[in-house]
Order: structure tokens, then sequence, then C-alpha cells
């Protein structure tokens, strides 16, 4: 495989703010799970993604839900994240959550909703749900 195909492979996690509160009682502890860079990664996007909703949620342009597109601002922010951690980590690849809103955190068919939503963004990527994630 070369290295321009690995860098467009991605595993996508649900993360819900129960998984938050754990990585990060985890870190604080100095667990050896928190110290997993697939960990760390996913802490560094889903905090990225907090301050955009803070940033943008008073703009014409906030974040907005990956799955049915409402707004989120401080008085709304996500109840889970859709993150996208490289298959392959190399510098420079695209790690980063999106915020799944209360009502679409409890759907169904969440997965396949947000990996329908990313294969429409990004058609040249591969996309694989992560093991372990909610079913």
């Amino acid at each position: 495989m070369n290295e321009n195909h690995a860098g467009k492979m991605h595993e996508f996690f649900i993360i819900t703010s129960d998984d938050v509160q754990r990585a990060l009682k985890a870190a604080a502890n100095n667990e050896p799970a928190a110290q997993m860079p697939s960990v760390q990664m996913a802490l560094f996007a889903i905090g990225g993604a907090m301050n955009e909703v803070i940033k943008r949620g008073k703009t014409e342009h906030p974040m907005i839900c990956v799955c049915c597109g409402c707004a989120f601002n401080a008085g709304q922010v996500p109840k889970a994240f859709g993150v996208l951690l490289p298959m392959f980590p190399q510098e420079g690849q695209y790690v980063g959550a999106h915020g799944i809103c209360e009502r679409c955190a409890d759907r169904a068919d969440l997965q396949e909703q947000i990996l329908k939503t990313l294969q429409e963004q990004f058609p040249s990527w591969q996309f694989s749900k992560a093991s372990g994630t909610r079913q």
C-alpha cells in the first residue's frame, strides 16, 4: 500500500461524554491506557471540536451535528462525537471530531448515517468502524 492511499484510511469511533470522562480520569491517574496514541489523538480532536463549538457558536457558521445538521453553541453542546483517526498515523494526517447532538446520539443507525455523511464529504477516503464502538 502506498503512503498516499494509507493516509486516506481512517477508523471511525463514536465517543460519548462518559467515554471522555473515563479517558480524562485515566490520564489524571497516569494509567497506561491514557498514554495510547489513539486515546491522545481522540481527546485532542474532541478538545478542538469543543473549541470550535464555543468559537463559532455565535457566528453565522456554527459547528453542526454530523447527522442532522442542527447547530451547536455554548447552550447546546454535542452529546457524543464521531472521531476519525488515521489507521496508519503519519504527521500531517487528518484527525477530527464531529459533534453528534442528543437526538441523533440515540439513533439505531448512527454509525451508518455518519459513515454515509463522511463518504460524501471525503469520497476518496476509506473508513472502517473501529472495534469496540457502539453497534
